[in-house]
């Protein structure tokens, strides 16, 4: 979970209103190697 909550924090500090730009917020978080591992193993199960 550590990973995600970095995600969280990255996504922040890019754009602060990542909350009402769910897809902007998905994108930034998909396309990043780093999370896709993370994505698939705990958002798909």
């Amino acid at each position: 979970m550590q990973n995600f909550y970095f995600a969280l924090e990255c996504a922040k500090n890019k754009n602060q209103d990542w909350l009402k730009n769910e897809k902007s917020f998905i994108s930034l978080f998909i396309g990043n190697k780093l999370f896709r591992e993370f994505f698939e193993r705990f958002w798909l199960v």
